[in-house]
């Protein structure tokens, strides 16, 4: 009997330990995706290096990777323009995207590289990316290849437009900010960092995706029915990244463009539009009472996400320059509009970089 009883304790000590160490299915905490990254090799006077991100499979939630470039055989400030960012790909989303400026010269060299790191927990194997240039210039003297010889070095004279005057600036960078005032009563501020480069329609600019904005500030509809005041608040508190590309921003980001400007002479009416869908917070107030002044009146509210869509549309915020002429010229914004959300002024500087 007490060899019985004995076997019978060590079962279920074995059952306890057993049950309190091994820990639901449920309980494990999913898989994270699996995140590649590709490019394909860019031309030196290609404008931009594009890098695309993939997510292995949909996102349960906003992932955020951190990326900057880093030097390999090609240099930053002569081959590319160094950049850091974070790319958010969204919920329900699988693809992210980076931009680089790529920088053009006029010596003939070899194909280089230069590496992005990727940095996220979120995600498995942010493995560095090597971005190739491909080179397309002539070689220096002239030589001769499959379709014939191929142009040598320009000997014409020297000057803004020669081969050793001065270059047009790579990049426009800065800071801009919006700020409007909202209908019927309230503020709205964005202030946007921008690191503009230009594309291949003569005259535009685009962010690179490094760019970043942050946006702060509230609006309310009053509407008192004892003891509420209001009906409606809205607080616009929020940041997010600028897009490289012209498609329509979705939640938490800004598509950006510059037109107008010719980067060599620094001239023309350059004038900037953007639209960006701010993810905010609405709070509506719901009165329990049964006339204007129920003494037994209470007032509740309730609070939910909303995302909106913002535009300062063409023809945009008209810049003027500072500094000198050509290529060396920046630009001032101090303008003054009004939209359907109500009147908005643009100021800021963007100082060209070479």
């Amino acid at each position: 009997m007490a060899r019985r009883t004995l076997l019978m304790l060590s079962v279920l000590t074995t059952v306890a330990l057993t049950s309190s160490t091994i820990a639901p299915a449920g309980a494990r905490p999913p898989a994270k995706p699996r995140l590649t990254a590709a490019s394909e090799a860019v031309a030196e006077n290609g404008g931009q290096a594009v890098v695309t991100l993939k997510l292995s499979k949909k996102a349960t939630q906003t992932i955020k990777v951190a990326w900057a470039t880093k030097d390999g055989t090609a240099r930053a400030g002569s081959d590319y323009t160094a950049a850091s960012g974070t790319v958010r790909i969204k919920k329900g989303k699988r693809t992210g995207r980076i931009a680089v400026a790529v920088l053009d010269d006029a010596v003939h060299e070899d194909a280089e590289t230069f590496t992005i790191t990727l940095t996220s927990p979120q995600v498995r194997g942010a493995k560095p990316l090597t971005v190739p240039l491909k080179d397309n210039d002539a070689v220096p003297g002239g030589t001769t290849g499959p379709t014939g010889p191929t142009p040598t070095d320009p000997t014409g004279p020297t000057g803004p437009t020669g081969p050793t005057g001065p270059t047009a600036p790579k990049a426009l960078v800065g800071t801009v900010t919006i700020s409007r005032t909202l209908v019927p009563t309230g503020t709205l501020t964005q202030v946007l960092n921008l690191h503009l480069v230009p594309t291949s329609t003569a005259g535009e600019w685009r962010d690179n995706g490094s760019g970043t904005w942050t946006s702060f500030g509230n609006s309310s509809l009053p509407g008192f029915m004892f003891p509420c005041t209001l009906m409606m608040s809205t607080n616009y508190t929020d940041t997010g990244g600028i897009l490289p590309s012209g498609d329509t921003p979705t939640s938490q980001d800004a598509a950006l463009s510059l037109t107008g400007f010719d980067p060599a002479s620094g001239t023309g009416t350059p004038a900037l539009t953007t639209q960006s869908t701010i993810n905010a917070v609405m709070t509506t107030y719901i009165s329990s009472g049964v006339g204007p002044a129920d003494p037994m009146a209470t007032c509740t509210s309730s609070s939910m996400p909303i995302d909106y869509l913002f535009t300062l549309a063409a023809p945009g915020a008209t810049a003027t320059y500072t500094g000198a002429t050509g290529p060396t010229r920046g630009l001032s914004f101090s303008y003054n509009a009004a939209d359907g959300a109500g009147p908005v002024s643009v100021t800021g500087t963007l100082t060209p970089v070479a």
